[in-house]
Formats: structure tokens, C-alpha cells, sequence
């Protein structure tokens, strides 16, 4: 059964077919032979995931990460682990197998090291495993042979096996560099997600790693027309990835110098900023300066960009920094990965990770880091100074950046708030004010002050050039209110008919003032007037900072529940060369409306308010990601952020997925999809098969990244602009199975070629 050379949605519909077929298809399959070439197949029922037995774990060797084996003797600085105990799942999503016709045996880097063994499948591997006598010390996979009725039935999610014997003896089974790629499980496997990269093991070495930056045009390109009539384009500001998909990146390995593995990151960590720093470990992420292709920033930053096209950004994990023009990312405060290291694997504790890690600046006040920066504000007057809404620190930085922030330290203090970060409610001059969960700034040049959104206090509050804090509008205690008035305080609709949502001029002389509730998005327009997003109403709002003369824009109703705030940001293009001047962008995590996109909600607002416009028309699935025609290009998913570029551009960014991207005008030079073949050419280098074959094959993505761009310094797309179609499948090492068969050849070329510029 063919599905290639069909439209999109026919091919979807076939290729469910295929999957539902494919078990049956494979019956000619020998079930007692485990070495036979058409096991696993691309499409099963259940997923054999390989896991080991967190209550059997010596300690401290990370009961929580399931799918990491640790096997150490003898070695000079972590204790010994002589045993770990597998204990496999076996799944689709939710749904666990019953009993099945199958046997496994397990293999570390293909040799066997248990007998056949029957549910539940559980083994003690142990460090004198005399099939790991076979091996040299490092990282290898672990994976299964099958046999029975139901092998077809099943595919292995492998694992890791991190082996050291000796070390402080001289090692005398000798070190293996090379190094497994496997898929990473965001959450729990599905046939739809898992299909991507399928259950075999790629091998890489890190001595081929070469790692190269592929700078984007810097320039820009106003428009004036609503983003929705313009002819707009979205770019690739950093390798992205699918949905939910994990980006590969090397590990530093503390026990082996100069031996890095590779792990894959996923994206989606958390959807409420208040925990993200702590309870996701956003402070222990892998925050690399370095052009594109190289640097490394998540997608949950937020910020502004300047007048030179600079995206002076917050990273919730503990940095400013600049993502320049042409991509490069530049850490100009907090923490980052040392240029000369690799980072340390996220989920180890805090104290690990920071080995490899280093605070930049200069800190004349406070705790010396940033715990949950969420904004940052450019100086008109001078854009080589910030201010930093740290949404844990309760207080205002002040960054001063230095003439070269690549090399010189930049000098951090505080412009108001707590020195020792307490959080409260005063006005006053410097350290005797008080802010409570600061969730965004803006610097008005209109007025010449900064305006604050602090969140906690359900305030708006006024800051000055030195320091002095008053407050425009607002007072703690929102939610009390809402909750005394007879309304549920996390029912936005509701807490606005009992709230003070508008106030018209007339009732602002007589001394009316707007209710201000849990602010997280404050911007200005060219006039001076504070443009809000709160999370209590799910509202923008306008308001005259001199008059409070107040009145709704748009309606966002993002997420609100109490243990989950949601998140929704917004920009207003000031300066008119993205759009109507005053044109607002927005964005929201997750849709709570009917007729929304669930999780890619990226609208533009007109300056007067009235109903918000999409961006993108159409849902997940048959368009490439982050980049194409605004038409055909799939949103970023789960949206955190919108920023608009003075010059001209809006940069989007989503938790679903790694990277930013930059949505600007079309140039003749940008490269345009074949809509009939790039869907499935997708799939087929995700998975190294045609579509319809049995067998799963080497994934091309694993090893080269999504879309062909990675950040394992191997081969990548954009160093192969003008390559020969042989060169293209040689570069990718394309399997013979895609390179014998005619129509999954063209696919995969087709999906190739344009991701190349």
C-alpha cells in the first residue's frame, strides 16, 4: 500500500491505515528469530519502555531519572553502584499491555546480558555481568531482542547504561567514546509522537563534533499594513524543533574528562512562571552563548528589543542577555554555561550543574543572581543600560552593559526594592520600597519613568530615573475582593462584573479609579498610555497613566486556576513598522475558548481595540516549524512570547519547542515548501523509513536534529545550501531503504532541500 505522492490529509488518513495494518503485514516476519532485520516494526501497538526500578537504586544515583542505569566499581570520586534492577513498562499512552505472547532478553550496546525472560520482565544487571565484561567503560544503550506471537506488537524505548570498573586501578577494561543517541519521552510514549524516531540506537563520537554558527540576515524590513495583509515570512532564529520534541545536546560527564555524552533536552517545562526556576529546573538549564547553531537559549524568555535589533531578553533560569540580530546569543548577566565546558546534564542537583557554569557581572547589591527574571526594559536615552523585572527578587535591576559584553563584565545593582528581596507594599525612594512578584516593565519615553507591573500587589507602580517608587494605580488584595463581592476569584468573567474594569473620563475627573488584578504584560504606546494584560480578568486594557482613564482593548482569557496562573504576554508596535502604529501582538499558552487554536495562539490586536486577529489560521501538523509563508508555517506551540523589533519584525517563541523565530516580511530569496511532498518527506526523515515499510530504520533526525539542524556540531542542513541530491543523501547517511525506493527518495529531498537555506 502506497501513501506517497498524496495530498496531506490523504496521506494522514493512509498512513493511520498503514499503521493499523502494519502488525498484519508483518506476519511473514520469523517471531522466533531476534536478529531478524524487519524487527522492530515502525508501527506498534505497545511500547517496551526500559526503565529501571527507582526503589531499588543505591543511593545517590538519581532514582527519578528512570531511564539512566548507573553500573560504577572502584572509582576515585562517585560511589559504587554494583546493581540496578530493570523495570520496563510496557504502554500505549495511558494504556498498559495485558498479557502478551512475548520474551525478552536485554542487550547493552547490541550484546545480550540476561536469558529470555517473561513478564514483568524484570532483571538484576549487575556489574559483573559477564556480557559486560564485553564491553569497554562508558555509555552504551540498552535495548531488547523479542520473541513470541506478539513481538510485532512491541517496540523498545531504549535506555542508558553508564558503566565504569577500576577507574582508580587504571581502568583495565578500557574506555568507549562513542556514545548512543536515543529518543527522548517528553511525556508518556504514544504511537503518534514515539512514531518520529523510532526504537533504534544511533552511535556518535564526540571527536567529530565541529561546531560551526550560521548567522541569519541581520537586516530588517518595515511594514505598515496589519500583519494579516502583509506578505510576512517566519525565520529560524535557533535549530527548533516539532512539538514536544527533544533537542540532542552534549553532557559533560564529571566522572570521565573530555568524554561528553549526548542526551536529548525536551522543551515543555511548566506553564506557571511562579515555579518555574525551582520546580522545573529552569535554573539548571543548559544557557550557552555562541552564534546560531551553537548558542543555546529556551524558549521561555521575554524581554524587548531595541533600536539596533538587540532582544535584550530574560531567561527564567537565572540570565540576561542579548539575542542578536543575526542570532548569536550573548549572556550579558547571570548564569551560563563557561564557554570552555559542556553543561552538566539538567537533572542533576543545582550544586552539580553550577560546576560548569559561572555567574556573569558585577553585583554592587542583593543576592548576587537572579531568581525568575521575567522582563527587561531598553533605556531610551541610553540602550546600553536594562532594568530587570526578577519576579523571586521583589526588587528593580539596573544593568549596565559594557562596551564588549562578550568579554567585559557587566555592573548589576538595584534601582528600587528590597536589598535583602522581601517582598511588600511601599512607596518610597530606592531600598525603602517595596514590590511583591514583579511580573513586567516597560520604559516610557513619553513620560520618562519606567512603569511596573507588580503582579502580586495587584498594582501598577511608577519608578523614576533615581529610584522613587510611587504607586499609579492598585492595592494588594484582589482576589479577597473578587472572593467578598460573591464571585469566584479565578473566574475571569466573573471577577470582572464585580470589579472596576472601565472608567470613562468623566468618572476618572470625579475621581474613579480602574481595579487592577494580578498584572503580567505592561507595555506602553506611542502616547504614553499604559497598555496592560492581567491574569485576574484575562484583559487589555488601556489606561491613561495621568487621568486612569480606562478602557478594555481585546479579550486573552488564558488558563486561571489556583495552582496555575497560565501565562499571556503582549507587545505594541510604538513605532509603526510592524504593522498599524499601536498595533498590539499577543500570545497565551493555553486557549480556554472555542474557535482558538488549543495551544498556538498568536493574535494581533488593532490600536483601537476590538476583536484580536490570528496569526496563524491553521493547527499542528502538515506545515514546517518555525519557518515558511505565514500562511504555510505551523505556529510555535504553547506561545510565551511576542516582541516586537522597532526596526521592523516580531519575534514569537512557544514552551512546546526549542528556539525562537522572527516573523518578517518575504524576501525573494527565502525558501518555499512543495506542499504535496514536504509533510511526508518529514516523516520519512524522522523515522529513516518509507512510510508504509515494516522495519524502523536509523531515524535521520536523532542524529542530525530536527529539520536537519541540531546542536551536536555534526552535519547540518544550512552548511549544505547547493548540494547535489547525492550529496544530500550522503550528508545524512539516508538509508538504503529511503535511497532504493523512488518515491521516498523525492520525499525526503523535498523536505531536505529547503531547510538547507
Amino acid at each position: 500500500m502506497r501513501i506517497l505522492n498524496r495530498r496531506p490529509w490523504q496521506a494522514l488518513l493512509l498512513w493511520l491505515i498503514g499503521a493499523l495494518l502494519a502488525p498484519i503485514i508483518a506476519t511473514s516476519c520469523d517471531p522466533s528469530t531476534p536478529n531478524d532485520p524487519n524487527w522492530p516494526l515502525q508501527n506498534t501497538d505497545f511500547f517496551f519502555e526500559i526503565l529501571k526500578d527507582p526503589n531499588a537504586t543505591p543511593e545517590p544515583w538519581e532514582p527519578h531519572d528512570e531511564q539512566w542505569l548507573h553500573l560504577h566499581r572502584n572509582h576515585p570520586t562517585v560511589p559504587d553502584a554494583p546493581v540496578n534492577v530493570i523495570a520496563p513498562r510496557v504502554i500505549n499512552g495511558y494504556d498498559e499491555a495485558g498479557n502478551l505472547d512475548l520474551e525478552v532478553r536485554y542487550l547493552v550496546r547490541d550484546v545480550p546480558v540476561s536469558g529470555w525472560l517473561g513478564a514483568p520482565y524484570r532483571f538484576r544487571l549487575e556489574i559483573d555481568n559477564d556480557g559486560l565484561g564485553q564491553l569497554a567503560d562508558g555509555v552504551h544503550g540498552l535495548s531488547i531482542e523479542a520473541r513470541g506471537s506478539d513481538r510485532n506488537r512491541v517496540q523498545p524505548v531504549p535506555g542508558f547504561v553508564h558503566i565504569t570498573r577500576d577507574l582508580a586501578a587504571g581502568q583495565p577494561f578500557g574506555f568507549e567514546s562513542s556514545v548512543p543517541i536515543l529518543t527522548a519521552i517528553q511525556e508518556n510514549p504514544r504511537s503518534d509522537s514515539n512514531h518520529h524516531h523510532g526504537p533504534n540506537i544511533t552511535y556518535v563520537d564526540p571527536s567529530e563534533r565541529n561546531h560551526v554558527g550560521y548567522p541569519v540576515d541581520p537586516t530588517a524590513t518595515p511594514w505598515s499594513a496589519p500583519p494579516t495583509q502583509a506578505n510576512l515570512y517566519q525565520e529560524l532564529m535557533a535549530p527548533h524543533t516539532e512539538l514536544f520534541g527533544a533537542a540532542q545536546l552534549w553532557w559533560d560527564h564529571p566522572s570521565h574528562a573530555n568524554a561528553p555524552f549526548v542526551r536529548g533536552l525536551p522543551p515543555k517545562h511548566g506553564e506557571d512562571h511562579r515555579d518555574l526556576r525551582v520546580g522545573f529546573g529552569h535554573e539548571r538549564f543548559p544557557m550557552q552563548d555562541g552564534p546560531r547553531g551553537v548558542g543555546w537559549m529556551s524558549p521561555y524568555v521575554s524581554g524587548q528589543v531595541d533600536s539596533q535589533g538587540r532582544f535584550a531578553f530574560a531567561e527564567t533560569g537565572g540570565r540576561i542577555g542579548y539575542l542578536m540580530p543575526d542570532g548569536e546569543i550573548i549572556t550579558i548577566a547571570g548564569w551560563r554555561v563557561r564557554p570552555d565546558r559542556d553543561p552538566v546534564w539538567w537533572q542533576k542537583p543545582t550544586n552539580v550543574v553550577r560546576n560548569n557554569m559561572e555567574n556573569r557581572g558585577n553585583w554592587t547589591a542583593g543576592r548576587g543572581e537572579f531568581h525568575t527574571p521575567l522582563d527587561v526594559a531598553v533605556d531610551p536615552t541610553n540602550e546600553n543600560i536594562l532594568y530587570v523585572a526578577s519576579y523571586e527578587d521583589h526588587v528593580i535591576w539596573r544593568v549596565v552593559v559594557p562596551a564588549n559584553p562578550r568579554t567585559q563584565q557587566a555592573t548589576i545593582s538595584i534601582l528600587a526594592g528590597s536589598p535583602t528581596h522581601e517582598p511588600g507594599f511601599a512607596d518610597g525612594s530606592g531600598a525603602s520600597a517595596r514590590f511583591n512578584g514583579v511580573g513586567s516593565l516597560v520604559f516610557d519615553p513619553v513620560a520618562d519613568v519606567l512603569y511596573v507591573a507588580d503582579q502580586d500587589n495587584d498594582a501598577i507602580r511608577r519608578v523614576t530615573r533615581n529610584g522613587n517608587v510611587t504607586t499609579v494605580v492598585g492595592e494588594p488584595g484582589m482576589a479577597d475582593r473578587v472572593t467578598a463581592a460573591g464571585a469566584e476569584w479565578t473566574d475571569q468573567l466573573a471577577a470582572r462584573a464585580v470589579s472596576t474594569v472601565e472608567v470613562t473620563p468623566v468618572q476618572a475627573a470625579a475621581g474613579v479609579e480602574p481595579d487592577i488584578y494580578l498584572p503580567q504584560t505592561i507595555r506602553v504606546d506611542s502616547r504614553g498610555r499604559i497598555i496592560l494584560l492581567e491574569l485576574g480578568f484575562g484583559t487589555i486594557r488601556r489606561i491613561d497613566p495621568t487621568t486612569l482613564a480606562t478602557e478594555t482593548l481585546g479579550d486573552v482569557q488564558q488558563k486561571h486556576r489556583a495552582f496555575d496562573r497560565g501565562w499571556a504576554w503582549l507587545d505594541v508596535d510604538r513605532w509603526g513598522n510592524s504593522g498599524p502604529v499601536d498595533g498590539i501582538y499577543w500570545t497565551k499558552f493555553v486557549s480556554t475558548l472555542d474557535g482558538e487554536l488549543f495551544n498556538e495562539v498568536f493574535e494581533w490586536l488593532p490600536p483601537e481595540g476590538g476583536e484580536s486577529t490570528p496569526l496563524f489560521t491553521h493547527g499542528t501538523g502538515l506545515y514546517p516549524d518555525g519557518w515558511g509563508r505565514l500562511e504555510s508555517t505551523n505556529a510555535p506551540h504553547y506561545g510565551w512570547l511576542v516582541a516586537v523589533d522597532p526596526r521592523g519584525g516580531v519575534l514569537l517563541s512557544g514552551g512546546g519547542e526549542h528556539g525562537l523565530t522572527r516573523l518578517r516580511p518575504q524576501r525573494p530569496t527565502d525558501p518555499i515548501e512543495d506542499t504535496n511532498l514536504y509533510w511526508l518527506g518529514r516523516q520519512v526523515f524522522t523515522s529513516g523509513t518509507p512510510l508504509d515499510a515494516p522495519l524502523a530504520s536509523q531515524s535521520i533526525a536523532l542524529k542530525y536534529g530536527w529539520s536537519g539542524h541540531n546542536y551536536l556540531g555534526l552535519t547540518d542542513a544550512w552548511s549544505l545550501n547547493g548540494a547535489t541530491d547525492a550529496e544530500l543523501l550522503n550528508a545524512f547517511e539516508v538509508p538504503a531503504a529511503v535511497r532504493s525506493d523512488p518515491e521516498a527518495r523525492a520525499q525526503v529531498l523535498a523536505f531536505i532541500r529547503p531547510n538547507t537555506r
